[in-house]
């Protein structure tokens, strides 16, 4: 059975091994899998193909930090956005968002701590409480992340990102 299915995907992959044709063209040269009768064709190995140049994508921003930080036990057993819901759609006119951040245990805020907010990758609230009204928002898809941070900012422990969706009315529509 094994055998049967070996030779068969190794049937299946012999189209993917075709002779590559360099061709030279009133554009530059081009490269192609049908030999041209006009040109003297000339095959080419793999290795003989020009490389592709690739960049190396650095991370920014929230991302960066977190990268960069060294991984410590956790302080919190749970830290998460409980309220809205990942993918949640809200309809509010005047763009209230209620949050509502589940912390076990309770934020240590004899020691400082401080939770933080951030919406679409930017601060938007401190609080030492777990409930946070957000006012006024654009309309559109956000993203929200809460963050416990010590008193000098330095990040103790964060939630998953969530997405959510504002959807405000108006007349026109």
């Amino acid at each position: 059975m094994h055998t049967l299915l070996f030779t068969i995907l190794l049937l299946i992959t012999l189209p993917a091994r075709a002779e590559i044709y360099q061709q030279q063209g009133p554009e530059g040269t081009s490269y192609t899998d049908r030999p041209n009768p006009s040109d003297p064709a000339v095959v080419l190995k793999a290795d003989d193909l020009p490389a592709i140049n690739t960049i190396a994508i650095q991370a920014t921003g929230v991302e960066a930090a977190t990268e960069n930080r060294p991984a410590q036990a956790k302080v919190y057993s749970e830290l998460a956005i409980k309220v809205p819901v990942h993918d949640a759609i809200i309809r509010d006119n005047a763009g209230n968002v209620l949050v509502n951040v589940t912390i076990v245990p309770d934020i240590h805020i004899k020691h400082g701590h401080q939770l933080v907010l951030y919406m679409d990758h930017q601060p938007i609230a401190h609080s030492a409480s777990p409930i946070i009204q957000l006012t006024n928002l654009d309309r559109g898809s956000h993203t929200l992340q809460a963050q416990i941070q010590s008193a000098q900012g330095k990040v103790i422990q964060e939630s998953a990102q969530i997405l959510f969706h504002l959807q405000r009315y108006h007349l026109g529509q």
